[in-house]
């Protein structure tokens, strides 16, 4: 074991040996971004949506259908599309150069969990005044879209300024200056 941590070591100086100390530093950036991926320029927001129908009955007992859902909505931007490099400035310091794409929704990672379905008969599904079957997936989705909607700016703000902390920590950790943007 210990022989093949001094043969990885020995490698390691080796392959860094010919590198510039820019080109070093941004290899060992690229590696820790690569273990964050996850994390850099995402957030995660969590809606919650309720669908309630109640058909009231003359005779008998009133029909009551209720489904209650998760939803998981992503922010972020795609990494692919980050421009980030190492630069030595003319006084010798070194400056970690980020540009980002702007964050959004990423519809892909988009995710519903139904969480619960309550009626009181189990062959009752809710229907319009018309007497047609209720989209109740439609329904719950239209729920949560309103509130993505006026909650959309503040999660992509927050997921903007998770980001610049995340690279502003990355800096500070390497003794670097920061130049970030963000479109």
């Amino acid at each position: 074991m210990f022989r093949k941590f001094l043969l990885f070591g020995f490698i390691s100086v080796c392959f860094s040996c010919g590198q510039s100390p820019e080109t070093q530093l941004e290899n060992r950036i690229n590696e820790r971004m690569s273990r964050d991926l996850s994390a850099i320029g995402t957030m995660a927001a969590n809606y919650e949506a309720v669908f309630a129908h109640y058909e009231h009955k003359l005779i008998g007992f009133d029909d009551i259908y209720m489904q209650k859902a998760i939803y998981s909505i992503i922010y972020g931007f795609d990494v692919q599309d980050a421009k980030i490099n190492v630069k030595k400035e003319n006084d010798g310091r070194l400056v970690l150069n980020v540009k980002l794409p702007a964050p959004n929704e990423i519809r892909e990672a988009r995710d519903r969990i139904t969480l619960n379905i309550e009626k009181r008969f189990e062959d009752y599904y809710p229907k319009d005044d018309n007497g047609n079957k209720i989209n109740v997936s439609r329904a719950l989705d239209n729920s949560v879209q309103k509130q993505v909607n006026k909650y959309r700016k503040q999660h992509i703000n927050q997921a903007r300024k998770m980001t610049k902390q995340y690279f502003q920590a990355l800096a500070d950790n390497y003794g670097m200056k920061l130049n970030y943007s963000m479109d």
